[in-house]
This record gives structure tokens, sequence and C-alpha cells, in this order.
């Protein structure tokens, strides 16, 4: 369905993509440092979900229709920033780790919001896979579908591996015994950092 040479360029684009850091690098960063690998492991499940949800919706056309809304875009920005925040002020002010019950059932909910709230996401992928479609190849929705599949999949290696990685920092780290407290700053930081670094980005 597609050529040699445009599976190559798109595999090397998409990697380059995951190399450069971003929100999901930065989420699952705070989630590691303030859950473990775990959690971390389950907010990369709960992105990739969203990122599979939009390839969907980028081969239906839908996104489309968010792109060329200016109001749903921004309600649906705000609302992602404003979530990010609220789990950043959260994080902060808890003086305790986080129960069992929390960790198991709701980190996979709150990566996924936090990941379907990112209306840039849906217009990137609008923008990125056309650039790889071959009309004279098949259905166009085929191919984004197929390219969509490919963009998860090596995405998830790269988040499961930084998932992975904050996860044994914070191990490494537990053996201080101010570490808790340390790493629940960080952690909330860096949820105030991304919602921010959203806010900022998306008013350029």
């Amino acid at each position: 369905m597609l050529t040699t040479g445009t599976l190559a360029a798109f595999v090397t684009a998409t990697v380059i993509l995951n190399l450069v850091p971003g929100p999901s690098m930065v989420f699952l960063l705070a989630r590691g440092l303030s859950h473990g690998r775990p959690v971390a492991v389950r907010s990369a499940l709960g992105l990739m979900t969203s990122a599979s949800i939009f390839v969907a919706a980028t081969a239906l056309g839908v996104t489309a229709i968010l792109a060329s809304s200016a109001l749903a875009f921004a309600v649906v920005r705000w609302l992602g920033v404003a979530y990010l925040l609220f789990l950043g002020v959260q994080t902060l002010l808890k003086q305790q780790r986080p129960t069992g019950r929390h960790t198991e059932r709701g980190v996979y909910r709150q990566a996924f919001i936090v990941g379907i709230s990112n209306p840039k996401t849906a217009v990137f992928f609008l923008a990125f896979f056309p650039q790889f479609v071959d009309p004279a190849r098949g259905p166009a929705a085929a191919q984004i579908l197929f390219l969509g599949l490919l963009f998860v999949l090596i995405g998830a290696v790269f988040d499961l591996s930084y998932a992975l990685t904050a996860g044994t920092l914070r191990s490494r780290l537990l053996n201080r015994p101010d570490a808790p407290t340390w790493m629940r700053r960080i952690s909330g930081s860096l949820y105030l950092l991304l919602g921010g670094w959203l806010a900022a980005s998306g008013s350029r």
C-alpha cells in the first residue's frame, strides 16, 4: 500500500518527534516520580489510548471539524489546561502518598483525559499524516489508519521508556528520608509547568 521510502520517511519523522521533549514526556516523568513505575506505565497506556482515538478520528475526518472551529478548539484546550493545573495543585498540597486504590483505578483515566483534552494532537495528526498518504495507492483512510497504528506503536516504545526511567529514578531516590516530599514538589511543579506551557503555546 505504501512504498518503502514513504514508510522509512514516516518512521524517521516519528522517531524524531518522540525524541523532542513534549507534553507526554513531561507528564510521564511527573507520574513516574510521584507514583512509581506501575502508575507511570498505566499512564503511558492511557496516552496511547487517546492517541489511537485521534488516529481513528483523523481517518474519519472528524478532526477537521475540530480544527475548523476556533470555539471547539479553545474549549477543549482550556479544559485540558485546567485539568493539568488541578493535578499540579493537588499533588503539591497532598501530604501523603496516594492510596493503592487511586493508583490502580485512577491513573489510566487521568492520563486518558490529559491526552484526549489536547486538541493540538488532533490538529497535528490532521497536518502530519496526509503528508505521507498517496491517493494512488488506495483509500486515504486505510493508509492513515495504518500509519496511525505505526505512530502509536513507536510512541508507545518511547512513552514506556520514559515511564520506566522515571519510576526507576524514584525507586533510587526513595532511600533518602526527604525524597517523598521533594518528588511530590517536583511532580506538582511539572504538572503546573505543563499546564502553563500548553496555555502559553496555545495563545501564539
